[in-house]
């Protein structure tokens, strides 16, 4: 360890700050009269977040995923709904490695998930409701980043999450 200087998990005692912005937008086509009736049941959303990180601490920040984007459609009847819903994250650095190089830490790779639901009402107070979440069944993984390492030697763990699905009923007497 002669060339390494060493991390531990003590706070940093060097300044960090997190600037960014965030927007969102949400369209409902209902009030164009001018447009089909089924076309008016659509609504689309999309929203994102982008944080940077600056300061002589910036480095020791971790927890948060400098980009994301959501974005999704629904269709809204009297009797049903149908969504569909795409995350979007650039990945996530969540710990700095303790007793190791400075500059390694583990974190997420960027990932897209993708998950749909639907409504379905019997009555006004009998609902179906389905959801299935991570659709496109895109694993999950966690990486190791060291500073000029190449990328082949950084080890990764592949989780497959698989699809997440929850069917049940509400009622209301």
């Amino acid at each position: 360890y002669l060339v390494y200087e060493i991390v531990s998990q003590a706070n940093s005692t060097a300044d960090a700050f997190i600037n960014g912005f965030e927007w969102s937008w949400r369209q409902s086509f209902r009030p164009f009269a001018i447009l089909p009736a089924w076309f008016r049941a659509f609504q689309v959303y999309a929203n994102a977040t982008y944080l940077r990180p600056g300061g002589p601490g910036k480095d020791d920040l971790s927890g948060y995923s400098p980009r994301t984007l959501n974005y999704g459609v629904s269709y809204t009847k009297p009797r049903y709904v149908v969504k569909v819903n795409v995350a979007s994250s650039e990945g996530t650095r969540t710990a700095s490695v303790a007793q190791s190089a400075v500059g390694t830490y583990t974190g997420f790779s960027p990932r897209n998930l993708v998950a749909a639901a639907l409504e379905f009402r019997f009555y006004k107070t009998l609902v179906l409701h389905m959801s299935a979440q991570n659709l496109t069944n895109t694993q999950f993984r966690r990486m190791t980043y060291v500073r000029g390492a190449p990328v082949y030697t950084r080890p990764e763990v592949h989780r497959d999450q698989g699809v997440d699905y929850v069917i049940g009923v509400r009622g209301e007497y």
